[in-house]
Formats: C-alpha cells, structure tokens, sequence
C-alpha cells in the first residue's frame, strides 16, 4: 500500500495548477499591458520639450489639495479594432498640449513635451473579449491598478490603458492629476477619439497656452472697475466677512469635527434638479452658519471668455466667482456673476491673485470657503463603477471649509456636502 504525502509546496502547486485558464490569461494581459505603459514611459522620458508656460490662479489653488490623483473611466462604443483604438489615443495626445505636459511644481510651470515621442505601438491595449464574466472583472481590476502604479513615476503625471470588454465596448482607462484636466476634459477627449474613429476632422483647437496667455494678460483697469460694480463687490466682501468669521467660529468650538453627507433623492416632479439641489444647499448653509446672509464661491467651466471658447482642449479651466445669497436667492441669481465675467473676458481667480484692488476681501481663505458646483452628468457617471463618490468625499473632508458636490441626470440628484462643526 502506498501513501501519498502532501507537503505544502505540493499543495501549492496542486493548487496553481487548478487555477482556470482565465486566470492565466489574466496574469498575461496585464503584464502586457505593464510593458506597454513602461514603453510609453521611457519614450516620455527621452521627449524633448516644444513650449513652456506657467501655472494659472486655479493651478496654484488647487495644487494644495491633499489628494489630486483620480481615476477615470471613459466609454468609447463602436466596432473598433485595436490598434484604431491606439491610433485614436495617440493622436489625441499629440494635439493636446496638456496630455502632453510635465509640471515643475517648484517653478509653476508647465514643459510641454514633443508631439512625435507619443506614438501609436506605445498605448496600452488590453484585449478582454471571450473572458468569463469573473475573469474579465479580475483581468479588469488588475489594469486599473497597472496604470495607478505607472502613474506615478511617468514625467507626464498620468498614465492610460484602453480597454477592450467586447467587439463593440471599449474603455479607456485614465489615471492621473487633477491639475492636467477637468470635467468637460473628458467630454473633449471622447469627442475627438470618436472623430477619429469615424474618420473625421476633429474640432479645431484653441489650445491650452492660448488660454494661459488669456489669463494673464492684462485688462483694463476701467473695464474692471464697471464688473466690480456689477458684481456689487462691496456686498459680496461684507459676506464673505461674516462667512469666514462664522465658519472659524464653528469649526474652532468644542467638540468641532468634520461631518458629512452623501445624499441621493429623486428629482421633484416639474423642478429644476439644479434649483432643487441648491436649495438643499442653502439650508444646510444657513443652519451651520447661523447667517441669514453669506458668500458662495460659485465653480463653474471657465471655458467661455467673450468671444473666445475652450470647449474642445484638455486642461484645467474652471474657474471660481464669489457671490452673496440669502435663503431665498434662486441658483440662477447666484449664477448671474459668472455671466457677467465671461461676457467680459474676465477670470476671477487670475483677477483676484494678480493683486489688483477692485475685488478686495471677496476671496475667502481655502479652508473657509463656502462652494458650490453643479454637474450634469449621464446616467453612467452616477453609476459607482464608473464614478468613485466617496472618494470624492473623502478629498473633500480633508480640504475643509463648507464643500458641495452635485452630479444630476435626468432621474436622480447624487450630492455630497461637507463641513466641520458641532
């Protein structure tokens, strides 16, 4: 008779050799994936630089936050191949500037890398058609994380990979700083891949250092005196006094800490969701504050300078614009201010930080800002695969202040809302 012993490297190997077929596949797909991010890498490495330019007011507020990285995921449907796929992608970064951007935090600076170093062979395709359900979840997670880890040691501050799930759904997955792109980026990025895709013209370009130059050039000072009144300056700065002593005072009391709240509600019947959103908004302001009257620094797109628009380039363009409200004050009143920048070619955080006096006592310390931004997403932004809300809400706690993050599509209102008090 004879006895089989199980030592416990027979049992691992007993075990490795169990594993499905797809778990092998898996391994494989990723570690290609990893080769071809660490080729995208080195040939980033070895770019020579095209242009430079500096950092815009938003860049230089931002660059405080506690965490800026994110992760991305962006749909591209259509019965593409893989390497129309890679195609796409290269030529999208070789016409956008910021994909293509090294930032120097210590000078403020943006080195603008050569176009003709991003090519095609370099982007990274993962091929997950014929997985099992379970096997592509696993193949899936395990790229996502290859390109976080390529993310942080690449000159450019983000890392990609394209995702290929069936013959017709494809992915392409983004990680990076917050500091290269905004919301609309990505609206930006989809449109000209899938003109491309379908063999179409992109739509021309403005391009990022256009807009820097349109940042920093100066405005005149008569001009600016007649949006300072427009904007009612006095009154906003009388706000945003009592908002800041208000907030100091609630988040230095005993027993003060950092709350929160993540909120979804339907949208009401004949309401406007961003209405509906704010006036949520206002309350919660009111009761933390205890004031009847109080600044909100508005965000929106700052894509829209007179006659100039910025709709198709990648970059961080939103801009922010303080404005008084009371209980009653409707999201359109509120908004009422960015209308009036835009139509005047003027950015309020370049405004404000280029030491001019128009608009003085209006911008509130970072951790005693009060916020608002609204976005009107689609349905799958909302879904949590796609869009990571707490960690969204984790960056906010950390920053402090009162902070409100709004996503709406047609059905549904996602907000989260974060403040330090009792």
């Amino acid at each position: 008779m004879s006895v089989s012993v199980s030592t416990p490297r027979a049992v691992a190997a007993r075990a490795y050799r169990s594993r499905p077929i797809g778990w092998f596949a898996g391994r494989r797909t990723i570690a290609a994936v990893r080769e071809a991010l660490t080729r995208a890498r080195i040939a980033a490495e070895n770019a020579g630089i095209e242009i430079e330019y500096g950092f815009t007011a938003i860049h230089r507020e931002l660059r405080e936050m506690p965490e800026r990285n994110g992760l991305h995921l962006l749909p591209l449907p259509g019965w593409w191949s893989a390497d129309e796929l890679r195609e796409a992608f290269a030529a999208l970064v070789r016409a956008q500037q910021m994909l293509r951007a090294e930032p120097s935090m210590s000078a403020e600076r943006w080195r603008i890398l050569q176009p003709a170093a991003f090519c095609a062979s370099d982007v990274a395709h993962a091929d997950l058609r014929g997985y099992a359900h379970a096997d592509a979840k696993r193949a899936f997670a395990g790229i996502v994380a290859a390109v976080r880890d390529a993310s942080a040691r690449t000159r450019v501050a983000y890392s990609a990979a394209i995702v290929s799930r069936t013959d017709c759904e494809h992915t392409l997955v983004l990680y990076g700083d917050h500091l290269l792109w905004d919301g609309q980026s990505f609206e930006a990025i989809i449109e000209a891949m899938t003109a491309t895709l379908c063999g179409r013209a992109p739509t021309p370009l403005m391009g990022y250092r256009a807009f820097v130059e349109d940042c920093s050039n100066a405005r005149d000072q008569a001009l600016l005196r007649r949006v300072a009144e427009e904007l009612g300056s006095a009154s906003v700065a009388a706000a945003t006094e009592a908002t800041t002593t208000a907030i100091v005072r609630a988040s230095t009391g005993v027993g003060a800490r950092r709350h929160g709240l993540i909120v979804e509600m339907p949208i009401a019947s004949g309401q406007d969701p961003a209405e509906q959103a704010f006036a949520l908004f206002r309350r919660l302001v009111a009761r933390i504050t205890g004031l009847e009257r109080f600044c909100v620094m508005m965000t929106h797109h700052g894509r829209h300078l007179a006659d100039r628009t910025y709709f198709s380039d990648v970059g961080l363009f939103v801009d922010k614009v303080p404005t008084a409200v009371d209980a009653s004050t409707p999201l359109s009143e509120a908004m009422s201010a960015v209308g009036t920048l835009r139509r005047h070619g003027v950015r309020y955080l370049d405004w404000v930080r280029s030491g001019t006096a128009e608009m003085a006592g209006t911008l509130p310390p970072p951790r005693e800002e009060v916020s608002f931004n609204y976005v009107l997403v689609d349905a799958a932004a909302l879904d949590p695969a796609q869009q990571d809300h707490r960690a969204i809400y984790a960056r906010m706690c950390a920053v402090g202040g009162i902070l409100c993050e709004v996503y709406a599509d047609r059905e549904r209102i996602h907000m989260l809302f974060s403040y330090t008090g009792r």
